[in-house]
Formats: C-alpha cells, structure tokens, sequence
C-alpha cells in the first residue's frame, strides 16, 4: 500500500473513532416507557371541547405540526383562530399569533364578536365591564407578534414561554408570506426543506405549531375542492403530523373543513371521509357545527357558558339541553372505513 493511500486510510479510521455513536441510540428504557403508555392510554389527548361533533375530527395537538390548505378568501384564517378561540375558552390554553396578511386588531375585535355572540362595539357601548373582561381575557390567552421570519417567530415564541407563560401553540400565517430566517440561497425547495425541518423539531420539543397554507395557483383556480396535497410548496404538508383542508363555495356561509392525514391518531381527531366533511356554519357573531346528520348550533357560547371563562354570572339554565342531544359516536361510525393516502 502507498503512504498517500495508507495516510487516508489511518485518517478515515481516526473519524470513525472519534465519532461518538452511543450518543444517537435512543434508550431502550426510554422507548419501552412510551410504548407502555401507549399500549395503556396514558398519552395525553389533544385538548377539545367537550363536544364529540367536533372532537371526533379535530382537536389542539400537543408537540405537533399542524397544517392547514385554504383558498384565499375562504375564511382560513378566521376558522382557524375560532378554533383556536374555543379551545382557549375550554382548556385555558394560550397561543402565539403572527399574523403577515391580516390586521391584528381587526381580528381581535372579530373574536370578541364570536366570544360575546353581538358586535363587540354594541357590547363596549351596553357594558362596558362584560367588555373590559373580554378585552382582558384576550390579553393572557392571545399573544400577537411581529416578526417577519419564522425563526423570529420561533425564537419569539421560546421567549415567551421562557419569561413563564404557558404556550400551548404558535400560528404562522400563512407561511407563504414569512420570510425563511435560516437559509436564503434563492432555492426554495431547499429553503423550505431547512425551514419545515426546524419547525418540525421545534413542535415537537417546545410547543404545537399550527400552519396555514395558500394552495398552489392550479389548485386556487380549480373549481372542486382542494385538499392537504394542494399546498403550495409541499415540505411543510410532508413533515406535519396533522393535515386538513377547509373549502367553501363562492357566497356561501358554509365551509366544509376535511382532515385528511393523521399521523398519531393515539392523539385525538380523525380522518373524513372525502364525501362526508365537517361543516361549519358561520356568520360575524356564532358558529354552527354540522357532521354526520347531527347539528350543534352557537358552539362558542355553549363553551362560554359550561366554561365560563369570563367568570360571568348566568342565569339561564337551558343552555345544556343541545349538549345532551348530541351522541358520542365512535370514530367508525363517524367517518366510516375510509382508508387514509399516508405521506
């Protein structure tokens, strides 16, 4: 052997030596524990509403990527705040907006409508103490943001949760109009590739993101409904854990929300048949839910009262009677035996 060839050979050894592999194998202990939790439900659930009509399909993961596809001017960004909204109301959860294409204090005053189920300027003129605990309510539970990259967004994000505020998800909308914030070479497939994969790490270890999507400009000018895989760019689609589609007609007050890809379904939520999605009512002050046959009407002041998070003072006491109306069903009987297109 030639000292050229046996000076190459003693280097590759000395990296091979130098590597320390014991430091990339998962403890068997470690997995064997996650695996008994598995096998006996002790995997913490998403958090819902307490509404089956609504749980059996979507529910607020923990340590997760979520994405969501909508068409421009379908209402994406007011559905998924609505969500968001509720799952504040029923859990008192708290999450991180940034918002790049719509107005912050616009969408706070929409929320408040929704959280009031009237015009939030008719509750600030009738009473104004009603008004001034929502207001407040929305200051610790909505935490709004700045930032013009997603690692602004995420390293804003960690921040807040590192000053003592519990944060249970960051909702980036929509990312097509975020800058990258760790690589810019001008590729996109690349850029995104880098981006998708650090916000897949931070879901997992820090706390839930939620995507919103454009769909490509083929799939916006489609007549049929669009679904996960029409998402402009697909990197962020494939490294998501929870995928669906909201979709609504032209002058319609009805969108049809379809979840298309669950990755752990030991979490919460299910897959919908493509023929039988979830409808949602809406108009500026309450939400209507529709599934299967059944209907659940004013969801948010249904969790407003149960929930009670303004720590108002009811007395009405019919406000349960739809809640006992509504059927569990299991998720069979629900979406039927629709086998899901896995990543």
């Amino acid at each position: 052997m030639s000292f050229l060839k046996l000076a190459e050979t003693q280097e590759v050894n000395e990296e091979i030596n130098d590597f320390d592999y014991e430091k990339h194998i998962i403890k068997k202990d470690y997995i064997n524990s996650r695996l008994n939790d598995y096998i006996h439900g002790r995997i913490p659930k998403g958090y819902g509403i307490k509404q089956p009509l609504l749980d059996n399909v979507i529910v607020c993961k923990i340590n997760e990527m979520v994405a969501c596809v909508g068409k421009k001017g379908r209402g994406k960004t007011t559905i998924e705040e609505i969500l968001f909204l509720m799952w504040a109301m029923a859990n008192n959860l708290n999450f991180v907006i940034a918002l790049q294409e719509n107005d912050e204090a616009l969408e706070k005053m929409n929320l408040l409508a929704y959280i009031f189920g009237k015009s939030a300027k008719d509750v600030e003129n009738e009473d104004k103490e009603l008004f001034k605990k929502g207001v407040k309510w929305m200051d610790e539970h909505f935490i709004f943001i700045d930032v013009e990259s997603f690692k602004e967004a995420l390293d804003t994000t960690k921040g807040i949760i590192n000053s003592g505020k519990q944060v249970a998800g960051l909702f980036l909308d929509p990312v097509n109009s975020f800058d990258n914030g760790w690589l810019n070479t001008g590729n996109v497939h690349e850029d995104e590739k880098k981006a998708s994969k650090k916000m897949l790490k931070f879901s997992k270890e820090v706390c839930s993101i939620f995507l919103s999507q454009h769909p490509t400009m083929a799939g916006q000018r489609q007549t049929e409904d669009i679904n996960s895989y029409s998402a402009e760019g697909g990197n962020y689609l494939n490294k998501a854990h929870f995928t669906w589609a909201i979709n609504r007609d032209n002058g319609s007050s009805v969108n049809r929300i379809s979840v298309d890809n669950i990755r752990n379904k030991y979490t919460g939520g299910g897959v919908t048949h493509p023929d039988s999605p979830l409808l949602l009512h809406w108009s500026p002050f309450k939400i209507d839910i529709e599934h299967e046959g059944q209907r659940l009407d004013d969801v948010v002041q249904l969790i407003r009262r149960r929930f009670n998070p303004l720590k108002e003072v009811f007395t009405d006491t019919n406000i349960y009677e739809q809640e006992k109306e509504i059927l569990t069903v299991s998720p069979t009987d629900a979406f039927g035996t629709y086998e899901e297109v896995p990543f």
